[in-house]
């Protein structure tokens, strides 16, 4: 977790298994991505579960992981099934030593899953490092980094 970052009005709390689950798959040589599952309750963002995404490596140095068009249908129709509780709320991926920050393919995905709420996410992991942040839209459009006090690990 890194310093910085803004105090939202909310809070978000992440499950302690969901957050197992999302440091298991980005401990590779390359970047992961995944989609974020759980519940805005009226203060509070809930993060329950973890869904893997379907990227895979090709060896490339310039290798990026993006949510394809097929992954999202796919897990879209397990939530309206009820075979994937809750709802999207959320994407994570993983930067291979570089830190964590949001690229402008990682702020172009944000915003792909923003119009379905203004409350989605983006996790950040480096997962040399393990460290990482959490982004969000601010009430005026902009990316924002929330700050570490406005997030719970439960």
């Amino acid at each position: 977790m890194r310093a910085g970052g803004v105090q939202y009005p909310f809070k978000i709390r992440i499950d302690r298994s969901a957050l197992a689950t999302i440091f298991d798959h980005v401990g590779a040589p390359f970047e992961r991505i995944g989609l974020l599952m759980g519940w805005f309750d009226g203060d509070a963002l809930w993060i329950t579960s973890a869904i893997r995404g379907d990227s895979q490596w090709n060896g490339d140095p310039k290798y990026y992981s993006a949510l394809s068009p097929e992954f999202l249908a796919k897990v879209a129709d397990a939530i309206l099934s009820g075979r994937i509780p809750g709802r999207i709320v959320g994407w994570y991926h993983s930067h291979v030593g570089q830190g964590v920050f949001m690229s402008d393919i990682d702020l172009q995905t944000h915003l792909r899953l923003a119009q379905f709420s203004p409350y989605v996410v983006s996790m950040v992991i480096d997962s040399k490092t393990f460290e990482y942040a959490i982004f969000s839209l601010s009430p005026n459009g902009s990316l924002v980094e929330v700050r570490p006090e406005s997030i719970e690990i439960v």
